[in-house]
C-alpha cells in the first residue's frame, strides 16, 4: 500500500483486511474460474467473488494470526 504514504499504518492495515486481494490475485482467479468451468467472468464480478471467497475461508479459518489487534 506505498501507493499512498499519507496514511497511518492502522489506515493501511485496515484498508488490507477490507480488501485483502491484489489485482494480480483476482486476475489468477479469473483465469481459474475460466479454466475450470469455461466461465469468462467480468472483473468487477470476480472482484466480488473473490472477496467472497475469502471471506467464506476466513469465517471457517476463525480468527487468523495478522486478525489480532494489539
Amino acid at each position: 500500500m506505498n501507493d499512498h504514504p499519507s496514511l497511518s499504518n492502522d489506515t493501511r492495515a485496515a484498508m488490507a483486511r477490507a480488501c485483502p486481494l491484489s489485482p494480480k490475485e483476482v486476475s489468477e482467479f479469473r483465469a481459474v474460474v475460466r479454466e475450470e468451468t469455461s466461465v469468462d467472468m467480468a472483473e468487477s464480478e470476480a472482484w466480488n467473488r473473490a472477496i467472497e471467497l475469502v471471506a467464506l475461508f476466513r469465517m471457517l479459518l476463525g480468527p487468523l494470526p495478522e486478525d489480532r489487534e494489539d
